[in-house]
């Protein structure tokens, strides 16, 4: 997935809003990233396809590691 290969340790980014997702107990799309104090879901894949999901800002200048994640998005292969 976006962060296969990224070491997320410590890693700072720019929360895109205030809106949060909820984990549903049946989820079709799996959390890939959480915020370290509250858990809360900052990233979302499907588990067969190439569709991500951020709540983040990975272009902001509040994001200093956000071109590796640009990086990886731009590097996966699309199904079509």
């Amino acid at each position: 997935g976006l962060f296969a290969g990224v070491s997320t340790e410590g890693m700072v980014l720019t929360r895109y809003n205030s809106l949060v997702a909820e984990r549903p107990s049946q989820a079709v799309l799996l959390t890939n990233a959480t915020e370290k104090e509250t858990g809360h879901v900052m990233g979302l894949q499907h588990p067969s396809l190439p569709i991500h999901g951020l709540q983040v800002h990975p272009e902001s200048v509040g994001s200093p590691n956000g071109k590796i994640l640009l990086k990886a998005f731009l590097e996966i292969q699309s199904a079509g």
